[in-house]
């Protein structure tokens, strides 16, 4: 029996078909086609006022990429509207034209603070896997950085989303999402 009751709500819409995209640098939402454009999936948006001290937003998504015969860097997080809550530091792709490496982030957001409703503090932390073969990965946290909080503006809706940013802009260098799954985890 669990101390204090809580609950857990899958806050976005299944992903019900993969989403690739190709040729940026970034961030680039991973339920959007390439350059930000179109929506492939429901966006996962938090109202206004939504965010208060003691949530717990887990964050989890998986997919591919490649990249040319070049190795870019590549990084991966999680973002509430532009404000970055959580990235890797820049890795260096393993150069593997044409292969599909795996990719994996989980991150875990909690709000600290909130001075007023619209003005609330969070801390993200987390990991990253990714393939630096078919049948090897590496594991580094998120953020790549000392842990510190991120403020964000609570006073209107904002999209919550997984983003990439890719260090060089080309045909070859692409990911792929094929898993997203944000849930809050709360107590009541």
């Amino acid at each position: 029996m669990p101390l204090r009751p809580t609950y857990c709500s899958q806050l976005n819409d299944p992903l019900l078909a993969a989403n690739t995209i190709a040729s940026f640098t970034g961030p680039q939402n991973l339920i959007k086609t390439t350059g930000n454009a179109a929506y492939v999936a429901q966006p996962t948006i938090i109202p206004a006022n939504y965010l208060k001290p003691g949530t717990c937003i887990r964050t989890e998504a998986g997919g591919t990429f490649t990249n040319a015969s070049t190795t870019p860097t590549l990084v991966l997080g999680t973002y509430y509207g532009a404000v970055a809550l959580g990235v890797n530091v820049a890795l260096t792709e393993a150069s593997v034209a044409s292969v599909q490496l795996p990719w994996r982030l989980r991150t875990l957001t909690v709000v600290r603070a909130a001075a007023v409703p619209s003005a609330v503090v969070t801390i993200t932390h987390g990991e990253l896997w990714y393939g630096t073969s078919l049948s090897a990965v590496v594991q580094i946290p998120i953020p790549g950085i000392a842990l510190a909080t991120v403020n964000v503006d609570n006073s209107a809706a904002a999209e919550w989303s997984v983003q990439a940013t890719c260090g060089t802009s080309a045909a070859g260098n692409a990911i792929t999402l094929h898993q997203l799954i944000i849930e809050e985890l709360t107590q009541v």
